[in-house]
C-alpha cells in the first residue's frame, strides 16, 4: 500500500525510465509487500483448514514491527490488544482463503486487528465452526442468562 511510503520526491538531473518490474517482484521478501491485501481479524481467521500454517510469533509494539518480522512469510496477523503474542507469521500450505468466523462466534470475543497478505486472498466457503466444531469459541454467540 502506498500509504506506507513516506511522501517526498526524488530529484534527477536527467529523465528516468520506469522499470518493467514491480517492486514486490524484485523484492518478494520485503515487508512492504504485506501491506496491500488485508482483512479484519474480527471477521476472518487463518487456520490450517484455510491453507495457512502458523510459523512463528513475537510480541510486537507496532504493525510495522510485525510486518518487518514476518516479511519472509506469506501472511502476518497483528493485533494491538491480543493477549500473548501480538504478531503471528503464517506460511501457505495449499490453496489459501481467509476463513469467516460465522454466526456461531461472537465477534466481541475477538480482539481487533488485521491479517496482512502478500497476495490477494479469497474468503473460504466454510465457516470456522464448520471446520472446527469442537472449538470453545463456537460456544460464544448463542447464550441465555441462567437467572
Amino acid at each position: 500500500s502506498i500509504s506506507e511510503i513516506p511522501s517526498g520526491y526524488i530529484y534527477l538531473k536527467e529523465p528516468l525510465e520506469t522499470c518493467n518490474i514491480e517492486y514486490c517482484d524484485a523484492y518478494p521478501d520485503s515487508w512492504l509487500c504485506l501491506t496491500a491485501n488485508y482483512v479484519n481479524r474480527r471477521y476472518n481467521t487463518l487456520t490450517d483448514a484455510g491453507g495457512f500454517k502458523e510459523e512463528t510469533s513475537i510480541e510486537a509494539a507496532s504493525k510495522n514491527e510485525c510486518l518487518k518480522f514476518c516479511e519472509a512469510y506469506t501472511a502476518a496477523e497483528y493485533s494491538k490488544y491480543k493477549s500473548g503474542d501480538s504478531c503471528v507469521c503464517y506460511s501457505t500450505l495449499q490453496d489459501t482463503c481467509a476463513m469467516p468466523w460465522g454466526d456461531q462466534v461472537s465477534t466481541s470475543e475477538i480482539s481487533s486487528g488485521y491479517i496482512y497478505f502478500k497476495e490477494s486472498v479469497e474468503t473460504c466457503n466454510v465457516e470456522y465452526c464448520d471446520a472446527h466444531p469442537d472449538s470453545w469459541i463456537c460456544l460464544t454467540a448463542n447464550y441465555v442468562n441462567r437467572r
